[in-house]
């Protein structure tokens, strides 16, 4: 199975960066915040997340995570939040926020309408305590 999140250390905390497809201003409201940590939630209770932080800003999020499945857990995280981030966008009429998620959308993703997150996921080994600051990434702690 191909994954664009590759984990070198199974099990071991990473620092992940998610960001909305250009900085788009999602999580304004409560409705789009609960969205994320609901799902942060379930992932926690159901596919064995450990949640070790977390942060929420306006277009992107930062986690400190780790699971024995961490690839799979931040593939269905943002599958299944990007669906229903668009689903609450639609039900709120926010129709230049839908607008911007489709011509945002990558070329090569020709099985979707809309892009919510941005791709991006580059493993980065630093076990002396750093943070790469950069972009949208998977990095190891």
């Amino acid at each position: 199975m191909r994954t664009r999140y590759k984990i070198i250390d199974i099990g071991a905390p990473h620092f992940i960066t998610s960001t909305v497809v250009g900085w788009l201003t999602v999580f304004t409201r409560r409705k789009y915040l609960d969205i994320v940590t609901d799902f942060l939630s379930f992932c926690r209770q159901q596919k064995g997340l450990l949640l070790h932080a977390y942060v929420i800003l306006d277009n992107h999020l930062h986690m400190i995570v780790s699971s024995d499945s961490l690839s799979e857990v931040i593939r269905d995280f943002k599958r299944h939040t990007a669906r229903e981030i668009i689903a609450a966008a639609r039900l709120d009429n926010k129709l230049w926020l839908l607008e911007r998620f489709e011509s945002l959308k990558r070329a090569h993703k020709d099985s979707s309408r809309d892009q919510v997150w941005q791709e991006g996921g580059s493993p980065l080994n630093d076990y002396n305590g750093g943070y790469a600051a950069a972009g949208t990434g998977l990095y190891s702690l």
